[in-house]
């Protein structure tokens, strides 16, 4: 076990470090606070023994810090008060996850207590981090394969969910009322916000929301509520589904499923409706970069809250940048035409070799590409010279 030793006298420190090297373990003396907050933060540390008061002043900074320096799990903490009295009430020190406080002195056999009980802590500590880690691994399992199931279902609205999923998150990072907690629930949402698409008739899915009317409009406005009860039935993406819910509804409230308005639409929800209008402008719509914010004025207050216009237009910005600085293009293979030029080899879905980079586009080759794509042999987009 890896021992911190903090602030403790030299002769405390070298008895202390003496008698738990004996019993198997490693400990780090240190008399500065902030050495030993980053000794913590690099470090794997189980226990940290800590004299209180601090001599360097430092004790409030100390215990407020450790729980961050510690980043996933505290380490057992065991103050040696040497006799100092605890601050009481609101004069109490914040302490996170303080588990010991012990008079100075402490013997050999109660120090042995302590260590023992840590040594339990740090080993049911582990084992909880090790389920995480496989609780965390099976929740992206799960997201990347019903993504997958979206994509087979029909291409256009899986490559749209994957766009969305990285601008939601994007956007996530930037938004003061989200939680770092909160960014994989975001995120998977933006992924499978229209997995309730799937089974949905071809029709229904190939037409803009405007000409949806009758049953059609229906089956379309069902799709938020078909993809919470998907989603809702793993208790694992039950945070998800109640995102995809709300993904349609509005700032003013004449959203759907439930008419939820202004702050009453979880925020995530509406990080994900707001990323999923950009992309449709930008990909379905085709809307010029240039002229998005034009675009995206038009829904402040309306559509969209405005802080999350405001995150959009920078989100625009910096891909008209990148934009700027690229070679070349991603163009639909409908959209191809005569004189232009491969950026990029063009692969097969088995990853078999189909056309090289720099193959100027004739008619002919532009009708070998089409073919290759309405037999499912090729993905819809190429890359060419810009």
């Amino acid at each position: 076990m890896h021992i911190v030793a903090v602030g403790l006298s030299t002769a405390l420190a070298a008895t202390s470090e003496k008698i738990l090297t004996q019993w198997g373990h490693t400990v780090t003396a240190v008399t500065a606070t902030r050495r030993a907050l980053d000794t913590i933060a690099a470090d794997g540390v189980d226990m940290v023994m800590a004299a209180y008061p601090l001599p360097d002043g430092q004790t409030n900074e100390f215990l407020t810090g450790l729980k961050e320096a510690a980043n996933t799990r505290t380490p057992y903490l065991l103050l040696l008060t040497e006799g100092a009295a605890w601050p009481d009430g609101d004069s109490a020190y914040p302490v996170l996850d303080l588990h010991d406080v012990s008079a100075h002195p402490i013997d050999a056999a109660l120090l042995r207590s302590k260590t023992a009980l840590a040594e339990r802590l740090s080993a049911l500590g582990q084992d909880l981090d090790r389920k995480l880690l496989v609780i965390r691994r099976n929740y992206y399992q799960t997201v990347e394969t019903l993504s997958r199931l979206i994509e087979a279902y029909d291409e256009s609205v899986g490559a749209h969910c994957r766009r969305v999923g990285r601008l939601a998150l994007h956007l996530a990072k930037r938004h003061p009322a989200v939680d770092a907690a909160a960014y994989p629930v975001v995120e998977a949402a933006g992924m499978l916000h229209d997995i309730g698409m799937v089974g949905l008739p071809a029709a229904v899915l190939k037409k803009r929301r405007t000409e949806l009317a009758g049953s059609e409009g229906m089956l379309y406005r069902s799709h938020a509520e078909r993809g919470e009860a998907v989603l809702g039935a793993t208790d694992l993406l039950r945070p998800v589904a109640r995102l995809v819910r709300s993904h349609h509804e509005q700032h003013n409230g004449r959203g759907f499923p439930d008419g939820l308005k202004g702050d009453r639409i979880p925020v995530g929800a509406a990080i994900v409706s707001a990323a999923s209008l950009y992309d449709d402008l930008v990909h379905r719509e085709r809307v010029d970069p240039k002229r998005v914010p034009e675009q995206l004025q038009r829904c402040r207050g309306y559509q969209l809250r405005p802080d999350l216009i405001g995150l959009l237009l920078e989100a625009n910005l910096e891909l008209m940048q990148k934009e700027n600085q690229r070679v070349d293009r991603m163009v639909d293979i409908e959209s191809l035409e005569a004189g232009m030029v491969l950026s990029r080899e063009v692969l097969m879905k088995s990853g078999a070799f189909c056309m090289a980079p720099n193959t100027p586009l004739s008619e002919e080759i532009i009708k070998k590409l089409k073919h290759y794509y309405e037999m499912g042999n090729i993905a819809n987009k190429v890359f060419v010279k810009k």
